[in-house]
C-alpha cells in the first residue's frame, strides 16, 4: 500500500518586524494549512502541487528540494508527491511561505523516518527561508509561531528563541490586505533601521507580557516610517479596537477586537479597499496522521 502523511497546521501573525533591529515577534493564528505527502513507488522524483491561497514560490520550493529532500530521497526507492493546501494569503506579510517550509520539512522528516528534533526542523526551515531570498532574516518568529502556536519573541540574527508564551489574547483578529508597491518599503529600510533601539524597546514591552501593547506601538511606528496605513490604524483604535498593528513587512493591517465587534471592523476595512479575513490567536501546534 502507498504510504502517506497528512500534516495539519496553521499560519502566524508577525507583529514586530525583525527588519529594524533583528528582534521579532509573532503569534500563531487559526488560518489552516494542510500538507499531504505520498510516496510514489519506483520513482525518485519530487512533485509539488499547490492549492488554495498560497502562490507557488518557485525559489522556496527549489530550496526545499535541493537543500533538504534531495539529501535523503536519493537513498530511497520511491519518490514523493507533496500537495500543499493553504488558506494563508501570500505576499501580505503573514509568512505564508515560512509556514509551508516548516510543515513540509516536518512531514518529509516523518515519512522518511529522519531523526530530527523540533529544533532541527525549525532551524532547517529558517535556513531554507534565508537562502531562498524570500525572507531577509529567515522568519524564525513566523516559523516558530506557525509550528508551535502561542506567542514567540526571537532574535533572528542570532537564530534563537528568547521567550515563548503558551497563552494568547482572547479576541478576534480582523486582517486587511491589498496589493503593495514593495519598492516603497525597501526604499525606507535604512530609515527604519535608524530606529532599531526604539523597536527593541517595543519588543521588550511585549516580552514582558504586553503583547497587544507591543502590537499597537510597533504598528504605529512602522506605519509612520513607511507612510502606510497610519491613518487607518488610528481610526480603528478610535473606534474601540483592542489593538491595531502591522503584520510583517507585507504589510497587512491586523485589528484585535472583541468578538462582537468583528463586523464593524470588517466593514471599515472593506470600505477602504482592503480584502478582509477574520481569524483568532491559537496555541495549537503541528499535528499529523499517517495514511496507509
Amino acid at each position: 500500500m502507498m504510504k502517506g502523511i497528512e500534516v495539519l497546521g496553521h499560519g502566524s501573525l508577525p507583529f514586530i518586524s525583525g527588519l529594524s533591529s533583528g528582534y521579532a515577534a509573532a503569534m500563531g493564528i487559526a488560518l489552516p494549512l494542510k500538507i499531504n505527502i505520498e510516496t510514489v513507488p519506483d520513482s525518485r522524483d519530487v512533485e509539488f502541487v499547490v492549492m488554495g491561497e498560497w502562490d507557488r514560490d518557485t525559489k522556496l520550493i527549489d530550496r526545499i528540494k535541493k537543500d533538504f529532500i534531495s539529501r535523503y530521497i536519493s537513498k530511497k526507492n520511491f519518490g514523493l508527491k507533496i500537495k500543499i493546501e493553504s488558506s494563508i494569503p501570500a505576499n501580505v506579510g503573514l509568512k505564508s511561505g515560512a509556514s509551508v517550509a516548516v510543515y513540509t520539512i516536518f512531514g518529509v522528516a516523518q515519512i522518511l523516518n529522519l531523526p530530527l528534533s523540533e529544533n532541527d526542523i525549525i532551524h532547517i526551515a529558517m535556513n531554507i527561508s534565508r537562502t531562498s531570498g524570500s525572507y531577509l532574516l529567515g522568519s524564525l518568529e513566523g516559523i516558530y509561531a506557525s509550528f508551535k502556536g502561542g506567542v514567540v519573541y526571537t532574535d533572528n540574527m542570532g537564530g534563537r528563541v528568547i521567550s515563548w508564551f503558551t497563552n494568547v489574547p482572547e479576541c478576534s483578529i480582523v486582517i486587511g490586505y491589498k496589493p503593495r508597491a514593495y519598492e516603497n518599503l525597501f526604499h525606507t529600510t535604512r530609515e527604519i533601521r535608524k530606529y532599531g533601539e526604539l523597536f527593541k524597546k517595543i519588543f521588550d514591552v511585549g516580552q514582558k507580557g504586553g503583547h497587544l501593547k507591543a502590537v499597537t506601538l510597533n504598528g504605529l511606528l512602522f506605519s509612520l516610517l513607511t507612510n502606510m496605513d497610519y491613518e487607518v490604524l488610528v481610526e480603528t483604535l478610535s473606534k474601540g479596537a483592542v489593538a491595531a498593528g502591522i503584520a510583517g513587512t507585507g504589510p497587512s493591517i491586523s485589528i484585535f477586537t472583541k468578538h462582537e465587534d468583528v463586523d464593524q471592523f470588517k466593514e471599515l476595512l472593506s470600505s477602504k479597499g482592503y480584502k478582509v479575513i477574520v481569524t483568532q490567536p491559537t496555541t495549537t501546534g503541528c499535528s499529523f496522521n499517517y495514511i496507509e
